[in-house]
């Protein structure tokens, strides 16, 4: 187990990184959208903004992986993440920090599908479960630590909003000498789409899904 986990520190570090930046830019942002006197409401649409990428990326960011492959797509979505946290504070309007948070949305979307696909391709059946464990508990460590950084800086000034867009971009140093898993000659899975196939089979196969989607996203906050 330890061997498993050394070999892929690389990408734990970089996904480290990348989730520290999130969480600090998930809870700078209401309060400086707060500082610029938006809306209850605005604020609430800027974090709907946040899941509506996500969930758009989920679908489209797949196409974008197979056409260009998993380290340009990294890459590239890690580099507008970065560039998408600096625009928060250069543009405050309300209206474009909404696409601004879709936009990152889709990023972070694509970036954890890239990040999950190495983990998956690195680990074996006998230590798989140990793998993600591991990596779910950085998951939440880092996002956790990120939100503890905000009382550090002021929300109202540019810096908090630097350390996050170098957080963010400095996870693709990490990940510069590995390889995908496109490469390794292994093949797609074969996709099946249950929903299109029989959409009232969904919900019986994941009854809990709905409540622990609510119960996740109230725990950890997004926005």
């Amino acid at each position: 187990m330890p061997s498993a986990i050394v070999s892929i520190s690389a990408l734990l570090l970089g996904a480290s990184m990348l989730l520290w930046g999130n969480g600090l830019q998930g809870i700078l942002l209401p309060v400086r959208a707060t500082i610029e006197a938006f809306s209850t409401s605005t604020i609430g649409l800027i974090a709907s903004g946040y899941s509506i990428g996500f969930v758009i990326s989920c679908r489209y960011a797949p196409h974008i992986v197979r056409r260009v492959g998993h380290i340009r797509s990294f890459a590239v979505l890690a580099s507008i993440g970065a560039c998408v946290v600096l625009l928060f504070v250069l543009v405050v309007h309300p209206l474009m920090w909404i696409a601004l948070r879709m936009l990152s949305g889709f990023c972070f979307a694509g970036l954890y599908m890239v990040i999950e696909s190495w983990l998956n391709e690195s680990a074996e059946n006998s230590n798989r479960g140990q793998i993600f464990s591991t990596y779910m508990v950085i998951n939440l460590t880092a996002i956790t630590l990120g939100q503890l950084v905000l009382p550090l800086g002021d929300p109202a000034g540019f810096e908090l909003f630097a350390v996050t867009a170098i957080a963010v971009r400095g996870a693709v140093r990490s990940r510069r000498n590995r390889y995908p898993p496109c490469s390794s000659g292994v093949a797609a899975p074969t996709k099946r789409s249950p929903w299109n196939a029989a959409p009232s089979a969904l919900l019986p196969r994941n009854p809990i899904a709905p409540g622990e989607t609510s119960h996740f996203q109230l725990s950890t906050g997004s926005t």
